[in-house]
């Protein structure tokens, strides 16, 4: 049990942790305090509230644990510290519920939630007033609103994924949010974050990215008001960079990128400016063209306008197609569970495919990243899993297939592209003696890899691993898997796959496993 004033408890709170702001003991004989003390830390220690081993977050504004009698061991102070805490997370209401600041107890799925409404409350200038605001974010309720916006970012940079889950918060808004956010940040304070991304370094030979048009919309705003060289403009294109590859942090490449993709948008907006003034030409440049018999070839008039007006229209439209469906497929595994306080999120005959993240850290694909940062930009992992679950039957709309679809799709320009270098490969192979290799040769010798592993290890086939039950819940920068208790195999215990991985800087993920004994199927 953790006592600090209330602005202080985010800095280490963590899913297994409790963190009281205030305690008051009554005692009737001083003798007791420091066993009372001691049993009343490791009932709150022990206490389990319902979805938290999910990550929901619960928030008291008063637990009152009264009747012990003065000789109540551990387990009575235990019993009664449970039963307190349950009866108030029943009656919890969620925080961004009308009712919320009149509740005693609120709730959030996750603390990536609750510093998430924060921070759009704040980029909005709402009222947070509420009594709970505090202990969520970590800020008084004398701060400003500049200095509300910043500790939101410092709080969610500090959760597993760092950046990335920053990143996932800022682009799941709309662009006034961002533009926003981009005003009140101190460029002072913007420069000592970019530090925390790697190396300024040059992207290399390999083109920048083509984000989604709506983010290239933001960022292209955003340049246009502060310029190429403000560390704001660098800041949001970086977030953006993170958004669309994730394991771009774990290779240090983010700001050479980001400082490659500002180029690239701008140039794009400018071209597309062009092609609107050009179009605004239309019927100028139709008439100078139409022969004098009337007719209209198409495809002339669209050769000589481009020699009219000197320049070619790009096709940016088609260059920016929305590939982002990840958090558009999320929502509803989030919002489809059919009982929280058992389990969320989707069912799953093939929930063990995520097993085969733990081999693939095991192979140093983490270091592989690192030796070839370009390979941080084709969402390999995801691509490893995605090819061995197809070869061992997962249903084509599994949740978690559906998911990993997402990410190649996102990916797909960056790995057409892809020329794998000597380390890209896993621990043991060496590149191929072909003359060339591409992405596909480089993910089936991943593949063969864990196909390997897996054999050697414990004598098990990818089916082995993968056919398993689950409930699979996944958010943005999160992904948790519930087995049935009574399913737990001692032939993937044996060799650790069902060890949590925790946070994949190379995934883009933390991924948490979940033995319990209510996971239903539907």
């Amino acid at each position: 049990m953790t006592r600090a004033a209330p602005w202080e408890l985010t800095r280490r709170i963590g899913r297994d942790e409790r963190h009281v702001a205030r305690a008051r003991l009554r005692i009737g004989d001083p003798g007791d305090r420091q066993r009372a003390i001691f049993a009343l830390e490791e009932a709150l220690r022990l206490a389990a509230l319902p979805g938290e081993e999910h990550g929901r977050i619960y928030f008291f504004r008063r637990v009152v644990v009264e009747r012990v009698p003065r000789d109540g061991n551990r387990s009575v102070w235990g019993v009664r510290t449970q039963r307190a805490l349950e009866a108030l997370a029943r009656r919890a209401v969620h925080g961004a519920a009308g009712d919320a600041t009149t509740a005693d107890a609120v709730f959030f799925e996750s603390q990536e939630e609750a510093l998430a409404l924060f921070l759009r409350a704040a980029l909005g200038s709402h009222a947070l007033d509420a009594w709970y605001w505090p202990l969520v974010a970590g800020v008084d309720e004398t701060s400003s609103r500049a200095e509300r916006i910043a500790t939101a970012f410092e709080r969610l940079r500090e959760l597993p994924g760092s950046w990335v889950r920053v990143a996932r918060v800022l682009f799941a808004g709309d662009r006034s949010a961002l533009e926003a956010a981009a005003s009140a940040l101190d460029p002072g304070r913007v420069g000592l974050w970019l530090r925390e991304f790697g190396d300024d370094a040059p992207a290399g030979g390999a083109a920048p990215p083509r984000l989604e048009l709506t983010i290239a919309q933001t960022v292209a705003a955003i340049v246009e008001r502060y310029g190429t060289r403000d560390v704001r403009s660098l800041f949001v294109a970086a977030l953006a960079m993170l958004d669309h590859a994730p394991a771009t942090l774990a290779a240090g490449t983010v700001v050479g990128i980001a400082r490659s993709t500002l180029l690239t948008v701008v140039a794009d907006a400018r071209n597309a400016s062009h092609a609107e003034a050009s179009r605004t030409n239309d019927g100028e440049w139709a008439r100078r063209e139409l022969p004098e018999d009337g007719r209209h070839d198409v495809r002339t008039a669209a050769r000589d306008r481009s020699a009219f007006d000197g320049r070619t229209p790009p096709a940016v439209a088609a260059a920016h197609e929305p590939a982002d469906r990840a958090r558009a497929v999320a929502e509803p595994l989030r919002a489809e569970a059919p009982d929280r306080n058992r389990s969320v999120g989707l069912a799953s005959r093939f929930a063990g495919l995520a097993f085969l993240l733990n081999p693939l850290a095991r192979l140093d694909i983490a270091r592989a990243i690192e030796r070839e940062p370009e390979i941080a930009r084709v969402a390999l992992a995801a691509r490893v899993l995605e090819r061995l679950g197809r070869t061992c039957g997962v249903a084509a709309d599994d949740p978690l297939l559906v998911w990993l679809e997402n990410e190649l799709e996102r990916s797909a320009g960056a790995f057409a592209a892809l020329v794998p270098g000597p380390g890209a490969w896993p621990k043991g192979f060496s590149a191929p003696r072909r003359a060339a290799c591409d992405g596909e040769v480089l993910v089936r010798v991943w593949c063969l890899a864990v196909r390997r592993w897996c054999r050697r290890a414990g004598r098990l086939t990818i089916a082995d691993v993968v056919q398993r039950f689950g409930r699979i819940a996944i958010a943005p920068t999160d992904l948790d898997i519930s087995f049935k208790l009574e399913d737990g195999d001692i032939r993937i215990r044996r060799v650790a796959l069902d060890v949590d991985p925790g946070w994949l800087p190379w995934f883009g993920l933390a991924v948490r496993f979940h033995y319990i004994d209510t996971v239903t199927a539907r």
